[in-house]
């Protein structure tokens, strides 16, 4: 059986546990029954790979009767699952909503795998050279997810209207684009005249300046 066990040496902060039953991939119908002498009965041995890992499982088919020297009659089978791994990002887009020209601004979007076979990003880009990424390739295995930084810094005003591109090993979708959206504006400014002040007063007198 398993063992889950807490406030050992080998567990470290942050350290995260998924446990998920494994389905029954391995049937035979029907399950009991009665033959007469002389007579036989074709069993289905149905198996199932759904939601199961890429790799390969072994079981057995045990067969008992009241046969008094065939029985238990143990018959191996096995099955291989050749796993798919899935992209998925969250959230769908990123919007960097109207900072100042000149200002660094930074979005999280989370890249999963809820597939059933390791993910591989081979390349990670973007289509503005205002956005940056953190990471631009890394593997994810089964069920398995991690946080992606997304960085724009607009160095003047302007519009985006960017792409950041995740390609992998995703059948179905090899390269998945996240739009990015956001206004730089032009930041204020303000100046005074004159920069400084100096008056000369009698006692119990007073005095104005404009600025």
């Amino acid at each position: 059986g398993l063992t889950v066990a807490n406030n050992t040496t080998y567990l470290v902060d942050n350290l995260a546990i998924r446990i998920y039953p494994l389905s029954q991939w391995l049937t035979v119908t029907p399950a009991a029954g009665r033959i007469l002498a002389g007579m036989n009965q074709d069993l289905e041995v149905r198996f199932k790979a759904l939601g199961m890992m890429g790799g390969t499982y072994a079981g057995n088919v045990r067969v008992l009767s009241n046969d008094p020297d065939e029985s238990p009659l143990v018959l191996p089978a096995t099955l291989h699952v050749t796993g798919a791994p899935d992209l998925a990002v969250n959230p769908a887009s990123l919007d960097f909503d109207t900072p100042f020209a000149g200002a660094t601004l930074t979005r999280t979007l989370t890249v999963s795998n809820p597939g059933t076979d390791d993910l591989v990003i081979s390349g990670i880009t973007t289509t503005h050279a205002t956005v940056t990424v953190d990471a631009t390739s890394f593997t994810l295995p089964a069920r398995g997810a991690r946080n992606l930084t997304v960085t724009w810094q607009p160095t003047a005003p302007m519009t985006l209207a960017a792409l950041v591109r995740i390609a992998s090993n995703d059948p179905d979708t090899p390269v998945k684009d996240v739009p990015l959206t956001g206004e730089a504006l032009i930041a204020p400014t303000f100046s005074v005249s004159p920069e400084a002040l100096a008056v000369t007063l009698f006692t119990n007198t007073a005095t104005s300046r404009t600025l």
